[in-house]
């Protein structure tokens, strides 16, 4: 091909162009990819305070999770719900028909069935779900169905049993054909436990949730929120000064995030935080920090992290390597110093 001067010097300056187009865009691509991965980091790093470390059941097993590690202690175990000691932790095996209340150290090895739902006939078979520890490790509560054989009824009842003498005490039953009673949250003193009571209106048989409390003092159960509210999966601060629940609209099936303020076993200036498929909320061991679970379109649930101040909330962030989580999967614990 015959070139004159002008088409080479023509020549010349295009493949100069296109040769620091590529640089630059190369460069670009660098950046963005970096700045992506910062981004990524600072998630990571952000997303759990500092004092804070989660404890995670995924895929069957139990993680923790703190700020720059996460470690999966147990091992195709195929268990949920799991809670911590100083010396171990409590998980639920569910199984078909029932499920079993197990222990494990803290290098994840099963130590012992703690609690077992299993029988050796089918309608003899019980459930034990939810578990909670008490603040002094000495007591731990959990709903099940046990006590049906003697009630008839076959609705969650909520118990609580000495962790060394390993006694269950019923301590509220749940009201009859309701939906039973469901996730126990122990006050930081141990005066009261926290939990979900599910009933319906006589009249309509509409159903509907409340938040009660249990006082170990008068042995007696309170309702904290009313009808109209449709509370449930409330929990309290770590000086037990506010609470956290959720609402449920049924008109426009959405939960609703609330913050109040908790003073004489009263909810009080209950302000809305966020609206969604949310679930399960928790409080930091720092001041105005929570967590949450929320879902999108019918997915499983990622782990959330806010700021709360003024009751607006802010600075939500999702938790790397919490997602896909199902329903009562975490719970936050403080990182050893």
């Amino acid at each position: 091909m015959n070139l004159t001067p002008k088409k080479m010097l023509i020549t010349f300056f295009a493949v100069n162009c296109l040769g620091a187009f590529l640089v630059g865009f190369s460069f670009a691509r660098y950046r963005d990819l970096h700045r992506t991965s910062k981004a990524i980091m600072h998630n990571r790093v952000d997303s759990i305070v500092p004092g804070d470390r989660l404890l995670l059941t995924k895929d069957g097993n139990i993680f923790s999770l703190g700020r720059s590690t996460t470690t999966q202690i147990t091992h195709e175990e195929h268990v949920s719900e799991a809670v911590a000691t100083s010396s171990g932790y409590f998980a639920v095996a569910k199984k078909t028909n029932y499920s079993s209340l197990l222990f494990y150290n803290k290098s994840g090895s099963l130590v012992q069935t703690f609690l077992d739902g299993n029988a050796p006939r089918i309608d003899r078979m019980v459930w034990v779900t939810e578990p909670v520890v008490s603040p002094d490790e000495k007591k731990i509560a959990f709903v099940s169905d046990r006590n049906r054989f003697q009630t008839g009824n076959s609705d969650n009842a909520l118990f609580v049993q000495d962790i060394v003498k390993g006694i269950p005490q019923l301590i509220v039953k749940p009201i009859p054909y309701s939906g039973g009673i469901a996730n126990p949250v122990w006050d930081p003193q141990m005066r009261f436990l926290l939990y979900t009571s599910y009933t319906y209106d006589e009249l309509t048989l509409e159903p509907y949730s409340v938040v009660q409390l249990y006082d170990f003092k008068t042995r007696s159960a309170i309702d904290l929120t009313t009808k109209e509210q449709n509370a449930f999966q409330a929990t309290l601060s770590p000086d037990a000064q506010k609470i956290l629940f959720l609402s449920r609209d049924k008109d426009k099936n959405s939960v609703t995030l609330f913050l109040a303020d908790f003073l004489d076993q009263k909810i009080m200036n209950a302000k809305a935080l966020a609206t969604g498929d949310i679930a399960y909320p928790r409080f930091s061991n720092a001041q105005n920090h929570i967590y949450y679970l929320q879902a999108s379109e019918n997915s499983d649930y990622t782990l959330m992290t806010a700021n709360v101040h003024d009751a607006s909330i802010s600075g939500i962030l999702s938790v790397p390597d919490a997602v896909h989580l199902k329903a009562g999967a975490y719970s936050v614990l403080t990182e050893p110093k």
